[in-house]
């Protein structure tokens, strides 16, 4: 384990948010689509608002893209609108090798053959000294990963190859351009067979009505009893990859009689499902609470839906706090936190001095919890890749108080639930009075949960003072729609709770009119430090404000700036 540290330490989700209802669910009688894809922070913003529209009249998508794709990934056109999250499918698993580099030099065991390497030399740039040369051996099963890790006495390392879908290196460019074009639910599902790497759960809705859900990407199909967990053997064959889950076979849903459709990372397969697509996905709490907003009304207008992306209220919180507000403490102080969780809705606003105690109690349960258990060095490691199923067993053994766990194995006597969640709101009380005073209604969560939006060159001074944009004070957290992490062991250790994953951008189309879609990204539009619009979205990205993006051209003249000509 200690040896894959680099490669696997701090794995993160990549969460998003993606829901769609149609017309009997749409206050306007016509569908609406929201989508925030949740990604690391960057400063400039990764995707730029762009619209295309050929004049012949064939083109007229706009939405968001990326530099370089010749293409609008995610938005609407003449037609449909669409949204994405990420499906978290595995495809990719580890593979134990056999070498004999003296009998066999160059070659690879497999199937009983030795078989040669492919050798694919890789040329790094280092500045201000000669390249580097780096040869990467390629068997079967992709290339040999080990060579690039690091271990006391890396001779007793098993050989292992990565086998990645990523290694068949087929773009997305051409699915892309198939969905700009795409007028229709049969069109938009032939767009997206193309649409193999980086799976996604895609939600759709047309001006006819219709609304739909596509789950996409290229999915091994594993040798029966193989779940991708754990490192296979290679040199026998018999744990390839021979098939791919069958596009027509992957998730769907159209016109569902629930009228909407709505993913946020979660499992998107019934437990009856033939095929096996992973075994890690987000955890519930987005979705149960986007589903819990959407259930609340009968209809639904554009409002309602920028709200359910605004809201920073929490299941899991909601959930844990109800446990909270039943603990009983001789302290005067801790007992005023507690009765804090009394008919506590889960709001973990930033102004809310009840999210800051529940923030810093729950980092204290999930030390008091597995700590003890597994050690620092282990603990610290489950934290870093599995903090959130952490937290998924304290919210499934909530009514389960004696569960083993609970125990703190370094006492004699045996804890339950209420003596480890009674200790942990008492220390994490003592922690908020000393760093914001005896008074609780001054413990904001935002004086402690900050965003700072930082340019790769940032770390240099002066120039953090130009190029780095905030900090700025926010709420919620990983569970929240409106979502707003941080690195879970970082804040045990280093009191710092900084955001480090954001919503990188909102979008809210109303299919009674396309001019009405509503957007917003943190920074901006432009990417060069100091241009006006390089920084001017992010106050209305903080404050849930939102921008008109026009789409007929009538709506463009009248909010246009001005236009620029590339003649060739």
């Amino acid at each position: 384990a200690a040896t894959a540290n680099p490669l696997l330490r701090h794995y993160e989700w990549l969460g998003s948010n993606d829901w769609v209802i149609d017309g009997s669910k749409s206050a306007t009688g016509k569908p609406m689509l929201a989508n925030d894809p949740h990604l690391g922070l960057r400063n400039p913003n990764i995707w730029y608002e762009i619209q295309l529209a050929t004049s012949d009249g064939k083109l007229n998508v706009a939405g968001f893209s990326f530099a370089g794709i010749p293409g609008v990934v995610v938005g609407h056109n003449q037609s449909i609108a669409w949204g994405v999250t990420n499906v978290g499918p595995d495809v990719q698993d580890l593979f134990l090798e056999k070498l004999d580099p003296t009998a066999h030099p160059g070659q690879y065991l497999y199937k009983d053959q030795w078989l040669p390497y492919q050798i694919v030399t890789e040329t790094i740039k280092v500045k201000g000294q000669p390249d580097e040369a780096l040869a990467v051996r390629i068997t079967k099963h992709g290339p040999l990963i080990t060579d690039v890790m690091t271990a006391t006495d890396t001779s007793k390392l098993q050989p292992m190859t990565l086998d990645w879908v990523g290694n068949q290196k087929e773009g997305l460019v051409n699915a892309v351009l198939a969905l700009d074009h795409a007028q229709n639910w049969e069109q938009f599902r032939a767009a997206l067979k193309g649409w193999v790497q980086a799976g996604q759960n895609f939600v759709y809705a047309d001006q006819q009505g219709n609304i739909g859900y596509q789950a996409t990407g290229r999915v091994p199909i594993r040798a029966k009893g193989d779940d991708g967990m754990l490192p296979v053997e290679g040199w026998t064959g018999a744990h390839d990859w021979n098939e791919y889950v069958p596009f027509e076979q992957l998730p769907m849903l159209y016109n569902p009689p629930s009228h909407y459709v709505a993913t946020a990372n979660f499992r998107p397969n019934a437990s009856d499902y033939q095929y096996f697509l992973g075994a890690r996905f987000a955890t519930p709490w987005r979705i149960m609470r986007i589903r819990e907003m959407i259930a609340a009304k009968d209809k639904l207008s554009q409002a309602d839906m920028e709200a359910i992306q605004h809201d920073q209220h929490s299941v899991q919180a909601r959930a844990i706090g109800a446990k909270l507000a039943a603990l009983h403490s001789s302290d005067p102080l801790v007992q005023q936190a507690i009765d804090r969780f009394k008919n506590w809705d889960g709001s973990l606003a930033g102004d809310s001095a009840t999210a800051a105690i529940y923030e810093l109690a729950y980092l204290q349960m999930l030390q008091l919890t597995f700590k003890d258990n597994l050690g620092a060095d282990l603990f610290k490691e489950y934290i870093n890749t599995s903090g959130a199923e952490a937290g998924l067993w304290l919210y499934e053994n909530l009514d389960n108080p004696n569960a083993s766990w609970w125990d703190d194995v370094t006492t004699a006597s045996k804890e339950t639930r209420d003596d480890i969640m009674l200790k942990s709101i008492s220390n994490a009380v003592a922690d908020l009075k000393g760093r914001l005073g005896a008074n609780i209604d001054g413990w904001q969560w935002n004086k402690l949960h900050t965003i700072t939006f930082a340019h790769p060159l940032g770390s240099v001074k002066p120039l953090d003072i130009f190029l780095n944009q905030g900090p700025y004070p926010v709420g919620g957290d990983s569970s929240t729609i409106n979502v707003s992490p941080y690195d879970l062991y970082t804040a045990m250790t280093d009191n710092t709770y900084t955001q480090d994953w954001v919503p990188s951008y909102r979008a809210v189309y109303d299919l009674t009119d396309w001019s009405k879609t509503q957007i917003v990204m943190p920074m901006g539009e432009a990417a060069t430090t100091g241009a006006s619009h390089v920084n001017d979205q992010t106050p209305l990205w903080l404050g849930n404000g939102y921008l008109a993006f026009p789409y007929d051209q009538a709506a463009i003249d009248a909010a246009k700036e001005g236009t620029l000509t590339l003649t060739p």
